[in-house]
């Protein structure tokens, strides 16, 4: 029988894991045509509770905050990539752990101070592993640098769908990240090829760093 701390560990990342097929009404898969643009490196901020209102949708509740708070910690890679496309488009990628165990995912998007929520166009730009098993890296089409995503899932140990959210913040120019940058494969105004990376295991690699768009 595993010990309490073994399975702590285990449901550490469950909350927000992901698979390949990613559901949402309306929601389409992220374009494969290239654009110019720039790619910054951000902050990911993973959430039990809405970051804003506050509010938790999930049906374990306030009593379950600090659970839901460490599993959805343990699930979201705390760095992303945000692409700007010249045309005024944002995609937001992120990297989820413990894909082997969920289900049926949906996701949404805001802008922060919205209410409303919208489908986002969405795909899996990288696939890899670390020591809780599979990752993937989930490119989102988002309303703006300062947004809120909404995901849910059905998690198979827990036995019911789970609700989490996350948000970017402190971007930096340049993918300081091994995450691929899909949509901007030309520099802004340059001609030349934006930072990229062909990667999709854990871990970083330099790239360029600097001033950003507007930070949280």
């Amino acid at each position: 029988m595993k010990s309490v701390k073994k399975i702590r560990k285990i449901f550490a990342g469950l909350l927000a894991a992901l698979v390949l097929t990613v559901t949402g009404a309306g929601a389409g898969a992220v374009p494969v045509l290239a654009a110019s643009g720039n790619v910054y490196t951000c902050v990911i901020h993973p959430c039990y509770a809405h970051p804003v209102t506050g509010v938790i949708e999930d049906s374990g509740g306030e009593a379950s905050y600090a659970t839901g708070q460490g599993m959805v910690e343990g699930a979201v890679y705390p760095t992303g990539i945000l692409e700007l496309t010249d045309s005024g488009e944002y995609y937001l990628t992120i990297r989820m752990s413990l894909m082997d165990y969920t289900s049926n995912h949906s996701f949404w998007v805001q802008n922060v101070g919205d209410s409303g929520w919208s489908s986002p166009a969405i795909g899996v730009t990288g696939n890899g592993t670390d020591d809780n098993g599979a990752t993937a890296d989930i490119c989102m089409q988002v309303p703006s640098e300062n947004c809120v995503v909404r995901g849910s899932m059905y998690v198979e140990p827990m036995g019911r769908d789970v609700i989490f959210y996350l948000y970017p913040s402190d971007y930096t120019a340049g993918n300081n990240t091994n995450m691929n940058a899909t949509i901007v494969t030309e520099a802004s105004g340059s001609g030349g090829t934006a930072t990229t990376s062909g990667s999709g295991s854990t871990g970083t690699e330099s790239g360029s760093s600097g001033g950003g768009i507007s930070k949280r």
